[in-house]
């Protein structure tokens, strides 16, 4: 959709058959966008990457910490994440990373970007982990959007919403997502947040 509005899109996808999949869907419709086949990372260089049976779960990471089998091993490249976002004004950066968002999310640069959405793996970033992205998320100006998940942090993957204050918007107001709301606006250092009756806008950002 955003590609069709003019916008521009550029995407990194390790797994080469899918990369090779979505380039040709691009060719296919004209669409502005452009999808490397490489890996993100904090450094540039090579890395061994497992491609598992249920192929979304493909990923940088070894097999102790999933259930889907590695069928392949092959050798990728990562580019760093900071080469990437460096000199650029990012409307929004999507991280489906299968457990490196901790790497890529403790070391990036996150002044250029004004929305994140990113998929959190709690299996393998641990409590520890995730409480060190949330701290880091809070301190660089980002409130809280929105979460969708099946269960309550920090034992599942989920998908976090964060952004700029001017562009937040809350779209959830149920149990469960504000059990989840609670923990992860304390681990990011922010207020009590919003509803959607408008009540406790208590956010701080200092």
């Amino acid at each position: 959709v955003l590609a069709k509005l003019a916008g521009y899109v550029v995407g990194y996808e390790p797994n080469p058959f899918y990369s090779m999949v979505c380039n040709t869907n691009l060719d296919l419709n004209d669409l502005h966008v452009e999808i490397y086949n490489a890996a993100l990372g904090s450094q540039p260089g090579r890395s061994p990457f497992y491609l598992r049976e249920s192929g979304g779960a493909s990923s940088l990471w070894p097999d102790e910490l999933y259930s889907s089998r590695t069928v392949e091993e092959i050798e990728v490249q990562v580019v760093a994440i900071d080469e990437v976002v460096q000199g650029k004004k990012i409307n929004t950066l999507v991280i489906d990373a299968e457990g490196s968002e901790y790497e890529l999310l403790t070391n990036m640069d996150l002044r250029p970007i004004n929305k994140l959405v990113i998929e959190m793996h709690g299996q393998q970033l641990g409590e520890s982990g995730t409480s060190e992205i949330l701290a880091k998320l809070g301190k660089a100006g980002f409130d809280l959007a929105t979460i969708v998940g099946p269960s309550l942090y920090p034992n599942s993957s989920y998908i976090l919403v964060v952004g700029r204050p001017e562009v937040v918007e809350y779209v959830r107001d149920d149990a469960v997502y504000n059990e989840m709301e609670q923990l992860i606006r304390q681990q990011m250092g922010l207020g009590l947040g919003l509803g959607q009756d408008g009540s406790s806008h208590n956010t701080n950002h200092n």
